[in-house]
């Protein structure tokens, strides 16, 4: 039955043939009653055309696109608010008086190293 509700969540309409093919139900007699006892249950929202041996699942897709959205929007605001801690966090190291005093040394490191190259150039 779990692989005829993630058939909701993928198609609006499919034959009762191919729900038995993606399903590996051996006849689609099963597979209807299979979709009754879900349709009657609650599990799935669809109707079961007899006449053209198919079924219609009803809004169980956009449902899922409405909870995917939320899910999106909450992963974009946690998103934002990690993006703001890490600028501030960044801001107050690139400030702190250890990380300046560490970068003049660099700095003043790399001039020497610099200078000391030009100098051996020179005596060659």
């Amino acid at each position: 039955m779990s692989r005829i509700l993630k058939l909701t969540n993928t198609f609006h309409s499919l034959s009762l043939q191919e729900v038995s093919e993606y399903c590996n139900i051996e006849t689609v007699e099963e597979v209807e009653h299979l979709l009754l006892l879900l349709i009657t249950n609650g599990e799935v929202n669809a109707s079961i055309d007899q006449r053209s041996g198919s079924v219609c699942f009803h809004g169980s897709s956009l449902l899922s696109a409405a909870r995917f959205r939320e899910t999106l929007q909450s992963q974009q605001q946690r998103l934002s608010v990690i993006q703001h801690a890490l600028e501030a966090c960044a801001k107050n190291v690139i400030t702190s008086p250890a990380f300046v005093q560490l970068k003049k040394t660099a700095v003043s490191e790399k001039r020497l190293d610099r200078s000391s190259q030009d100098s051996a150039e020179v005596m060659e």
